[in-house]
C-alpha cells in the first residue's frame, strides 16, 4: 500500500458522500471534531456527521488500510468489485 492508494480511497469515499478530514476539501464537522481527537498522521473519515474510522496518511503497515474498510463498509462504503485475472493461453 503507498500513499497513491490511500488518496485514490478517499476520492471514492468522497464521491460516495463521506467527509474526510486532513487533506485539502474535506469538510469539517465542528461537533465531530470536538468530540474526535485528530491527530495529524491520519484522517478523519466521517458519514453525516458521525464517527466511521481514521485513515493513515502514508500507511507504513500493510494491513492498515484492510483494517479499516469493514468500517467503512459498515458506514455504507461500495468498493469496487476486484477485477479477476485474464488467463492467457501458452
Amino acid at each position: 500500500m503507498s500513499s497513491k492508494d490511500v488518496d485514490q480511497l478517499i476520492e471514492k469515499l468522497r464521491d460516495q458522500g463521506f467527509e474526510v478530514d486532513g487533506k485539502g476539501k474535506g469538510r469539517r464537522d465542528e461537533e465531530v471534531l470536538k468530540k474526535v481527537r485528530k491527530g495529524k498522521k491520519h484522517h478523519l473519515v466521517t458519514k453525516n456527521g458521525k464517527f466511521v474510522t481514521y485513515l493513515p496518511k502514508t500507511p507504513s503497515d500493510h494491513r492498515s488500510l484492510p483494517n479499516c474498510m469493514p468500517y467503512l463498509k459498515r458506514a455504507g462504503f461500495k468498493p469496487e468489485p476486484k477485477r479477476a485475472k485474464k488467463k492467457t493461453k501458452d
